[in-house]
């Protein structure tokens, strides 16, 4: 498991995400621990030199982790709290 830690005054590119094969659907979501992503929290990555990454802004002090869903129709794979962001 990656783990980052990293001021709430920041906003920083987290990432790379790497999926294999590269060409499958890929949503990332950075929540809270206590949280499970719903719909509404997946979003598009942002790639940056080719690796998809999310850019985290000003978040309040906290335990966050961070969820991948990855879509290869018909299988939607949830990948669970692969990594963890501290925020202080």
């Amino acid at each position: 498991m990656t783990d980052w830690q990293i001021p709430r005054e920041t906003t920083e590119w987290i990432g790379p995400v790497d999926v294999t094969p590269a060409d499958e659907t890929l949503e990332l979501a950075i929540l809270p621990t206590t949280r499970r992503p719903k719909e509404e929290d997946w979003q598009t990555p942002l790639v940056l030199d080719g690796k998809p990454g999310l850019l985290l802004t000003t978040p309040a002090a906290g335990d966050y982790a961070y969820w991948a869903r990855v879509t290869s129709s018909p299988e939607v794979v949830v990948v669970q709290a692969f990594a963890s962001i501290r925020v202080s």
